[in-house]
């Protein structure tokens, strides 16, 4: 048996919603999703939410996973209609021809033939009363298995918008470094062109010429590798989204109501409700109610049944008197209409089914204890993925803060090196390595911001609410 429901109620838990909601809500996604960019104006950048907007609506494997629920929506109309009535119409016709030819000329005896014809239509009705409560379960199976192709295409939703959310992440990364490798490179050049002209006064010598024109070289480099790194990221995230994304926004972390406060509320709510969980209760359940249904099979069964039918017969037919010669006897005919009506009921106990119940009840229990332990794993999983991800995003958030701590004091390291160094108290190999090191620091900061952010993500994928209405 599950535990308690105990969910945190300081953040919005993702609950589970019914089968025809979730539809709903998915073609609203999907309505709203599909005019996001043609509401964007042209010198408007992607954001994070509108990219995941349009990987919800416009990834392939996304909407596979929709179309394989819509599939199991059916399976639950056929299990419905076990419930109903079944009317169905018949007609038959039928000819034959008879002949009597006789052999022995005696006063009396004949010959002759005849012709009858027969046509009947009907309607019959069936209305099972009770199949030992098969029907019962079979319903309640097709409605969980529903359920379960929702939760799994839902599982699938979310791992797709986190590769999204990380794709983008990492083009923003890129894009960025970018900027700060081209700014570096344009303070490199400064301090090579300031070394040439100090040297042409006698104030530097030509190694720090040369150490100056090599780190300006350097960074050339560094803006190259940068600028492939973007384009492979950009082409990456275009796949995801549909289209060739234009100029990115800055990212942020997710809503705080949506992210669990405590490392206990993360746990608990990977527990009842992550998506690997949800696909695996529901899993659970069908299993159940397909054992049952097999039980059901051994039980007697009731059956209403009626049927109407009309038919209408005519003969026609001509008699002979031998030697041969037609004298008294001219074509007959005659029609004759019938109509019956019925209706009863059908009982049915099973005696001996050649152990083929019994064998199939077997399968459907065996499959029901693995279900069971699929499930029982699912939960162990997804705590261990929760705790995985706080930890991960605590560390991340300590992190980024302590670079962005060295980020300032290397800048006013900078500075000062400048001062003293234009006073000759500093050498220019002391200002250039300087240089690089805040280049360096400025971009793990980056680094440390997109961690922060993913990490952020990852637990919100966690614990099941990585959903594209709940980013707006």
């Amino acid at each position: 048996m599950m535990e308690p429901d105990v969910r945190p109620k300081r953040f919005r838990v993702p609950g589970r919603l019914p089968a025809k909601r979730d539809r709903r809500i998915w073609s609203v996604v999907l309505a709203v999703s599909a005019g996001v960019m043609a509401a964007i104006p042209p010198a408007h950048g992607l954001t994070l939410t509108e990219a995941l907007a349009l990987a919800a609506s416009a990834n392939p494997t996304v909407r596979a996973a929709r179309e394989a629920a819509n599939a199991d929506f059916a399976a639950v109309a056929v299990a419905r209609s076990a419930w109903f009535p079944t009317v169905y119409g018949f007609a038959n016709a039928d000819a034959a021809y008879n002949w009597l030819d006789t052999t022995a000329i005696r006063e009396g005896d004949h010959s002759g033939a005849s012709t009858t014809g027969q046509v009947t239509l009907g309607l019959v009705y069936q209305h099972s009363l009770y199949r030992g409560g098969s029907d019962t379960a079979t319903l309640r199976q097709a409605r969980r298995s529903a359920r379960r192709s929702i939760a799994a295409a839902q599982e699938v939703q979310q791992g797709v918008l986190l590769r999204v959310a990380i794709t983008y992440l990492d083009a923003l990364l890129a894009e960025r470094t970018v900027e700060l490798r081209e700014d570096a490179l344009a303070a490199f050049e400064e301090r090579a062109r300031e070394a040439r002209v100090l040297f042409e006064v006698g104030e530097r010598t030509r190694s720090d010429v040369a150490q100056a024109e090599a780190e300006r070289a350097v960074a050339a480099a560094a803006i190259l590798s940068a600028r492939a790194d973007l384009a492979i990221e950009r082409s990456l995230l275009g796949k995801f989204v549909g289209a060739t994304p234009g100029a990115l926004e800055p990212a942020a972390e997710p809503d705080p109501l949506l992210l669990p406060p405590t490392l206990d509320d993360a746990r608990r709510t990977a527990e009842h409700v992550g998506p690997s969980v949800r696909v695996a209760e529901h899993a659970l359940r069908a299993a159940e109610h397909a054992m049952r249904a097999v039980q059901g099979e051994a039980g007697p069964t009731l059956d209403l049944v009626g049927s109407m039918s009309v038919t209408n017969k005519r003969d026609r037919g001509q008699r002979f008197f031998l030697p041969g010669a037609p004298l008294t006897s001219p074509d007959s005919a005659a029609t004759e209409r019938r109509g019956d009506i019925s209706a009863g009921l059908r009982l049915r106990v099973p005696i001996y089914q050649a152990g083929a119940v019994k064998a199939r009840l077997n399968q459907a229990k065996r499959l029901y204890l693995q279900r069971r332990e699929e499930w029982m794993a699912a939960r162990l999983e997804a705590v261990q993925k929760s705790e995985s991800a706080w930890y991960n995003l605590q560390a991340a958030r300590e992190r980024s803060a302590a670079i962005s701590t060295a980020v300032a004091a290397s800048a006013a390291a900078l500075e000062h090196i400048r001062h003293e160094a234009d006073v000759g108290k500093r050498s220019l190999r002391e200002v250039l390595d300087a240089q690089r090191v805040l280049v360096e620091q400025q971009i793990d900061a980056l680094r440390a911001e997109r961690d922060r952010i993913v990490e952020s993500y990852r637990l919100l994928e966690a614990v099941g609410g990585f959903r594209t209405r709940d980013l707006r």
